[in-house]
């Protein structure tokens, strides 16, 4: 009765062993296919992190240039405040000549006038 059972058994152990290389290329199908996968997730992300990157240092060159921009704008708003600060300053400057000229004015007016009335008098 063994003996029946041997040819079974080597015929079930070939099946197993196809079976088993069945598996086995299976397997080395789906590494591959990890492996490609997984190589292209990571250039993918070296594309993106190079991109990354790129947009980062344009922002900071953005970034500078709004600084030296707003540098520019501060020190012309500077410039024009002392500007305005200076014509202030002339302006009273020749305010303070025109009312001393009007005094000086009224001054001769007033000393022509008196001498005026004085020469009628005496005339």
């Amino acid at each position: 009765m063994h003996f029946m059972f041997v040819p079974q058994a080597i015929k079930g152990l070939g099946s197993v062993e196809e079976e088993n290389e069945i598996v086995r290329q299976q397997e080395k199908t789906l590494e591959s296919e990890i492996t490609t996968r997984y190589l292209s997730v990571r250039s993918k992300l070296a594309n993106c992190e190079t991109e990354l990157l790129q947009c980062k240092n344009k922002i900071r060159l953005l970034m500078e240039e709004v600084q030296f921009e707003q540098r520019l704008l501060a020190k012309e708003s500077e410039e024009r405040h002392h500007m305005e600060k200076s014509l202030l300053r002339e302006v009273e400057r020749l305010q303070g000549e025109v009312d001393q000229a009007r005094h000086d004015t009224e001054s001769a007016a007033q000393s022509g006038d008196k001498i005026a009335k004085e020469v009628r008098e005496e005339n």
